[in-house]
């Protein structure tokens, strides 16, 4: 429960529902989740822990503290998707995939614009450029995230019929 004046309140809160979406997740096809959330507010603070579930596309767990004065964030995420979440942001630059992705991420900073950190791992993948002419099938992978990059420290699969290929690079994220 909630207590104090509308401009510093108190207290401890829980939130629970299913069936949950947003205009941005129909639009990536992720199905309606269900989502939960638990923490306190205090002393302009919110500390929380949440989890969302939404099947094989999105899954993620995380706690942290939003400093509601100052609008910025302290938060670790876990969890895991599929390609839906950036597949199409991928496509339009020439580069076509697939698997299942792992995430242990940290955001930071400026609640409007946070830091990101962390790692990102590939597995059963499928990678190419849109137009067919390279594949990378059963890759497998990892990428640090820090400073608004991912650099890629860990990428390999099959190529043709019997060739393997070793990717290493970095991505900018805000590109």
């Amino acid at each position: 429960a909630l207590t104090g004046s509308l401009s510093t309140p108190e207290g401890s809160f829980k939130l629970s529902g299913a069936g949950l979406s947003t205009e941005a997740l129909k639009q990536l096809g992720v199905r309606p989740m269900t989502a939960s959330a638990s923490g306190t507010l205090s002393g302009g603070t919110l500390n929380a822990t949440l989890k969302a579930d939404a099947g094989k596309q999105l899954t993620v767990t995380g706690n942290g503290a939003v400093d509601l004065r100052t609008s910025r964030i302290d938060m670790a995420l876990k969890g895991r998707t599929g390609p839906a979440l950036f597949a199409d942001r991928l496509a339009r630059s020439g580069v076509r995939v697939q698997g299942d992705v792992g995430f242990d991420l940290r955001l930071s900073g400026a609640l409007d614009r946070p830091d990101i950190n962390g790692q990102i791992t590939l597995r059963k993948g499928v990678l190419g450029d849109a137009a067919g002419r390279f594949t990378l099938r059963d890759a497998a992978g990892s990428a640090d995230v820090s400073n608004r990059v991912a650099r890629i420290t860990s990428l390999s699969g099959v190529t043709g019929r019997n060739g393997r290929a070793t990717v290493t690079g970095s991505i900018a994220l805000d590109a």
